[in-house]
């Protein structure tokens, strides 16, 4: 569909053609995009509440890593800057266990890149942190 240039069309606003195309009624049903959707079932809270929870427990070694990390620096932050900082590497210590001894799927964010290079690298930031605060005087 174009519009054309005549003048008289022009001067009227809109093109017979158009004018007609925009008046016809269209059905949905004969569009060939159409679907019937009535076949989708509507999931409620209750049935996501079962995969939420899965989930959830799936971050668990995350949550407790954080929690020690977040630990270590109120304790930082409170002015003992060794204590704070060997639970900092305490917690990546644990990190490091939990990411060896636990499958992939159950290490959840943990699992990073493979198991040989997360232990390796998590061992190498817990160790030399506390290697460091332990010969650090205050």
């Amino acid at each position: 569909m174009t519009l054309q240039s005549d003048p008289a069309r022009v001067a009227a606003g809109l093109s017979a053609d158009l004018s007609a195309d925009l008046s016809a009624p269209t059905d949905l049903a004969d569009h060939p995009d159409h679907t019937d959707h009535a076949d989708l079932t509507v999931l409620t809270d209750d049935d996501l509440a079962p995969a939420l929870s899965g989930h959830a427990w799936r971050e668990l070694p995350l949550v407790v890593v954080l929690a020690g990390a977040a630990a270590g620096l109120v304790v930082v932050a409170l002015h003992h800057f060794r204590w704070g900082n060997l639970i900092l590497g305490g917690s990546l210590l644990l990190a490091a266990f939990m990411r060896l001894v636990l499958p992939t799927r159950q290490a959840g964010l943990l699992a990073i890149r493979s198991r040989f290079t997360d232990v390796l690298t998590m061992l190498a930031l817990g160790g030399s942190l506390m290697f460091v605060t332990v010969l650090t005087r205050t």
